[in-house]
């Protein structure tokens, strides 16, 4: 355990000594200050943030009043307004929307959001969603060069022969590696989301932005937006943690960095998006099977969020037949990343190191 551990240290010391990490988080700082301040101009542009907000919560809370009596209606009958019969799951989504109505009606929801402008939380919500569009970009980048340079980039360079003629077992060494790629990913998601509360909270008040009310399995639930953030950023971060270990197995097999990063890369932005767009058009019970579709497990997690977030950040989208089940979605992407990294592991503990 003692060598794992010095091992890790000195992935730590190479990794901590790159540019990369240097110039990627600046580039963050940036972006994230760039987008806070030029939203923060567009509100105060903005005339329609000086709105009487009581009158406008009191207003919204007559109209939820009517929605759930509209909703109970429809429960109660089997029927929609254009008298189509209610499958069962529509009923089902209709009374988790009821539920969620009824605690913002049941609990004093709506005169604790009277103080706030309602179009300062739609500007924080969209600056949020930027931020963590960015944090996800840039962080996806940052992880899958190093988990795609782990290995090939030793290899090309002859750095590896180093450790391996030490008195040290491969399995070792691969270990040590991998600890290293998720000490990144998970510092890296910290590192992105302080400086984006931080950002917003200097911007717009630390204690602005509605909280999120939403379905959590039977219960409803009630999140402050800071965390409820943190809970979709750090949700969002297993789809990356599955193409770094891909890009790692990459990385072992091919030996070749400049392969394992553009392969990665084009399978996330490309062809994760080309099969979920396949996958809505066919609808078929061999789509769940394929890996790119299990993806944004985050959105199904908190998709019944009732608030603007829900629209802005799109986690209210619509499932259709053959969309897997959650835990269909986490079993099969734990197994297919454990299938990658067993490839990873046995490539590098049992090939030859040739230069």
């Amino acid at each position: 355990m003692h060598k794992i551990w010095s091992l890790y240290q000195n992935e730590m010391i190479k990794v901590s000594r790159r540019k990369l990490i240097w110039v990627m988080g600046i580039i963050l700082i940036a972006l994230l200050l760039l987008i806070n301040m030029g939203m923060k101009m567009l509100y105060n542009n903005d005339v329609s943030s000086e709105t009487n907000t009581e009158e406008v919560w009191q207003n919204q809370q007559l109209m939820d009043q009517q929605n759930l009596d509209e909703i109970r209606s429809q429960i109660e009958s089997g029927y929609s307004y254009s008298g189509e019969v209610l499958l069962p799951s529509q009923i089902e989504e209709l009374e988790q929307e009821a539920a969620v109505l009824e605690y913002k009606l049941s609990s004093n929801y709506y005169e604790r959001c009277s103080g706030q402008s309602t179009t300062k939380s739609l500007f924080i919500n969209i600056t949020w969603t930027l931020m963590l569009n960015i944090d996800r970009t840039i962080l996806f980048i940052f992880c899958v060069l190093i988990a795609g340079t782990a290995v090939s980039s030793e290899i090309s360079s002859g750095s590896i022969k180093s450790l391996i003629i030490a008195p040290v077992k491969r399995w070792k060494i691969f270990l040590a590696k991998s600890f290293m790629i998720l000490t990144m990913l998970i510092l890296g998601t910290l590192f992105s989301y302080g400086v984006s509360a931080l950002l917003q909270g200097a911007f717009f008040g630390f204690d602005a932005g509605l909280p999120v009310v939403r379905m959590a399995g039977s219960a409803v639930v009630e999140t402050p937006l800071f965390a409820f953030m943190l809970e979709h950023l750090v949700l969002s971060m297993f789809d990356i943690l599955v193409i770094c270990v891909f890009a790692l197995m990459l990385s072992a097999v091919i030996r070749s960095s400049a392969a394992s990063v553009a392969i990665s890369m084009g399978v996330y932005f490309i062809v994760t998006d080309v099969v979920r767009i396949i996958s809505m058009l066919i609808d078929k019970w061999w789509v769940k099977y394929i890996p790119f579709v299990n993806f944004n497990i985050q959105n199904r997690i908190l998709g019944s969020a009732s608030s603007e977030i829900e629209q802005i950040l799109g986690t209210g989208q619509a499932a259709s037949a053959g969309t897997p089940s959650i835990a269909f979605s986490l079993i099969y992407l734990c197994v297919l990343t454990i299938g990658m990294y067993y490839i990873a592991w046995d490539s590098f503990c049992r090939r030859d190191i040739k230069k």
